[in-house]
């Protein structure tokens, strides 16, 4: 009789340690999920759009990349 008071004794006390971790886990999800969403919103309305030019400033240059070499190339040598 006291073995099995025993187990149930034990077996009582993991399960409610698994279902409070499980809980803070999934907490833990839900919050870095919306976290990750406001981020983004915050983001997105602060940012400017890629290929925009604000009011008053001059378009930028092109970009010319410098001429590769033979010493450039690198082909597992």
């Amino acid at each position: 009789m006291i073995k099995k008071a025993q187990v149930t004794l034990e077996f009582t006390l993991v399960f409610v340690i698994m279902v409070a971790l499980l809980a803070g886990l999934l907490s833990l999800w839900k919050w870095s999920s919306d976290n990750i969403i406001k981020r983004q919103v915050n983001y997105n309305s602060t940012r400017e759009a890629a290929g925009q030019i604000s009011a008053g400033e001059e378009p930028p240059g092109t970009y010319e990349a410098e001429a590769m070499t033979e010493k450039d190339v690198y082909l597992f040598k």
